[in-house]
């Protein structure tokens, strides 16, 4: 049985706004809508930058970070000592790059839609991935420390954000590849982690 969601780390609702640019003037819409982007968007390519920038920070720092072999997630579960300030930053981009692929998503022609819809959720993906990380590293310094219920807390959320990254690329997986990846981080993240969690 799950236990009642915690508000505090589970927020009920999120509103998140990818841009200002829009050619309407809805009466109904509380957005300071323009029809011009706003000068302190990025561009795509600063976007792609931004997905360059965190592999680069995550090949300096752990090549083998995320290696799909079976002990990628739960290796984080049994210790390590705190946070790496790095994986922060790799989110920051990946979310960073994530808006402004949204963004551009919501301006682009019928065409490029897909292709900046995919590459949006890619970053998603690797978003979510990285804050189950950081909930299963969490998960384990509560229990080093006997502290069950900030476990259960850290375990439920890293469970959720690793079922976040997997439909984030379930939604626009195009190839085997992608199929593939899904099925790596079931079986060696998603899997893991819920059956802790069960047998807290």
């Amino acid at each position: 049985m799950r236990s009642p969601q915690n508000l505090a780390w589970n927020p009920v609702v999120a509103i998140w706004e990818v841009t200002r640019a829009c050619d309407l003037r809805c009466v109904h819409c509380r957005a300071s809508a323009n029809p011009d982007r706003d000068p302190r968007e990025l561009s795509t390519a600063e976007a792609f930058d931004l997905i360059e920038q965190a592999t680069t920070l995550i090949d300096q720092n752990d090549i083998g970070f995320s290696f799909p072999i079976p002990n990628v997630v739960m290796k984080h579960y049994a210790g390590g000592g705190p946070i790496p300030e790095w994986w922060g930053k790799v989110k920051g981009l990946y979310l960073e790059a994530m808006d402004e692929m949204y963004r551009v998503n919501t301006r682009a022609r019928e065409g490029n839609r897909e292709f900046s819809l995919y590459i949006a959720r890619r970053c998603e993906l690797a978003a979510e991935y990285l804050s189950s990380i950081e909930s299963v590293r969490k998960a384990g310094i509560a229990r080093e420390k006997g502290d069950r219920e900030m476990q259960l807390a850290e375990l439920e959320k890293a469970v959720e954000s690793m079922y976040n990254a997997l439909d984030a690329l379930s939604a626009v997986a195009r190839s085997n590849s992608d199929r593939g990846v899904i099925a790596v981080l079931n079986e060696y993240g998603y899997r893991p982690l819920k059956r802790e969690l069960e047998t807290k």
